[in-house]
């Protein structure tokens, strides 16, 4: 199993980053990425890849560990807050989690459904699109979760085959579930990389979600065999 998508100290995770890579070990994956939120204010990024290096190091005989960053889609235009020099981690994730409005404004969740929809699926696509050091998508639907946007069948249609062209690969949330990611990943499935990740902050988060990933990688494991290693050294 995998879980490419959990948080340390470095950002806003609760345990050290060691411990949610032993906890991992614990439950018996192969692979773990450790994924921080960067911006590009975000001082502590050397010190966070010297520390997985140490880790790929002291585990390597055990369990593969990567290292991943989350980068927010701030505008319209697709534009991601982080700094080039970042894109030396293993992943970089792209994630919408607050839909832009424009003019460096953001909706509120006041505004009616039919802009939100618009605006976030006009985003992502040009996140997508525009932003080639980006190699996965973090928790796709957390937008139409977040607002109740409806999401109907030609919507899940064009987001499979824009992120089919992008080759990018696409994360399985174990976080945020959506009614339509099931038939969202049916269309992608043997067309670009899976991954699963718990998103958890916590070593406690990682084992409340044990089950789900259980499940998860049994329906999609073999969809997720790390051609996720084109971004990164073992």
């Amino acid at each position: 199993m995998i879980d490419l998508h959990i948080h340390s100290t470095f950002s806003d995770g609760k345990d050290f980053p060691e411990d949610m890579v032993r906890a991992a070990i614990a439950m018996g994956l192969q692979t773990v990425a450790l994924c921080e939120h960067v911006r590009q204010t975000t001082g502590w990024f050397p010190e966070y890849i010297r520390e997985v290096q140490r880790l790929k190091q002291k585990y390597k005989k055990i369990i593969r560990v990567y290292s991943a960053i989350e980068v927010k889609v701030v505008d319209l235009a697709g534009n991601i807050d982080t700094r080039p020099e970042f894109f030396v981690a293993d992943i970089v994730y792209a994630a919408v989690h607050r839909v832009p409005l424009g003019k460096g404004e953001f909706c509120s969740g006041q505004e009616d459904r039919k802009t939100l929809k618009s605006n976030w699926l006009s985003c992502l696509r040009a996140a997508i699109l525009h932003n080639d050091h980006v190699t996965a998508l973090a928790h796709l639907f957390l937008p139409a979760i977040q607002y109740g946007l409806e999401i109907n069948k030609s919507d899940i249609q064009n987001l499979a085959q824009l992120v089919a062209s992008s080759e990018k690969a696409v994360e399985i949330s174990l976080k945020y579930g959506h009614p339509a990611q099931d038939q969202f990943f049916y269309l992608l499935a043997g067309k670009v990389p899976f991954t699963i990740g718990s998103d958890s902050h916590s070593v406690q988060e990682m084992l409340e979600r044990k089950q789900a990933l259980e499940i998860a990688w049994k329906k999609w494991g073999r969809f997720c065999e790390c051609r996720i290693d084109r971004a990164g050294s073992g």
